[in-house]
């Protein structure tokens, strides 16, 4: 957690959302696009967002 950050007490509600970001296909079909996502979630993170991401189907792959 972020410097100042509170941990919340059993049943209150944090108030940093976290992003969730999904990844697919074309985005992460080739060494170079996984890595441009790989630097914008780095940087999410680095300015103190928590992140969640799911990554499906690389390329044309579905099975």
């Amino acid at each position: 957690m972020g410097e100042g950050s509170k941990v919340p007490e059993r049943g209150q509600m944090r108030n940093d959302p976290i992003i969730v970001q999904i990844y697919g296909g074309v985005c992460v079909e080739t060494p170079a696009k996984i890595g441009a996502v790989a630097r914008s979630l780095a940087d999410l993170h680095g300015r103190g967002h928590r992140v969640v991401v799911i990554v499906s189907a690389m390329g044309t792959t579905t099975d």
